[in-house]
Order: C-alpha cells, then structure tokens, then sequence
C-alpha cells in the first residue's frame, strides 16, 4: 500500500507565538494520524524525501538496525560533517531553526 497524509497550509503559518502553536497543534493531529496506522504496519516504510522531519524514532524508522554502523562510516569519510541532510545518519549533530524554534528543514 502507498499512501500519502498531508496537513495544508504549514507554510502560511508564520513565526508568530500564534503560528508556532497552530503548526504544532497540526502536527499533533498529524501523529495521531501516523500512530495508527504505525499500530497496523509496525515494520512499514516511507519514501526519505516525503518523510516528517519531526518523525520519532527516525533512526531506526528510516535506517533500521544498522543505524549506528552507518554513522560510523558517515563520520570516518566526513569527520566534519560537511555532507548534510536532515534525518540522516549522524545530523543530530545539526540543529537547523528558525528564530521561532520551528525546524528549518
């Protein structure tokens, strides 16, 4: 099965205090959403390009249990983390934010 779930207007939202708390009061209605179907497809997918980048557990969602053996190659070839993207193995180092707090990505 392939499905998409979208939450309009993220964008319009602004760095206000009130547009801060509408983007996290979607993103809540969001999880709830993905929590359910996370109950039936425990072991599910999820294209890395159209992934959430708040998404819990993205470590081992995206990459499984070999996670770690990743991060370890990735900070051998790139000890300075030059080749970044979000969710991927070892950009926790990374925090991208806007002056509101809310993710960049």
């Amino acid at each position: 099965m392939h499905a998409d779930i979208f939450v309009a207007n993220f964008t319009g939202l602004g760095s206000s205090t009130a547009g801060v708390s509408a983007f996290n009061a979607m993103h809540s209605r969001l999880e709830k959403v993905m929590d359910r179907l996370r109950s039936v497809t425990p072991t599910g997918g999820t294209y890395f390009n159209e992934a959430d980048v708040l998404k819990p557990n993205w470590q081992q969602a995206f990459w499984g249990d070999g996670y770690q053996r990743l991060v370890e190659i990735k900070r051998k070839w790139d000890p300075w983390g030059v080749f970044w993207a979000v969710n991927t193995p070892g950009s926790e180092a990374w925090r991208v934010r806007r002056g509101n707090g809310l993710s960049m990505q």
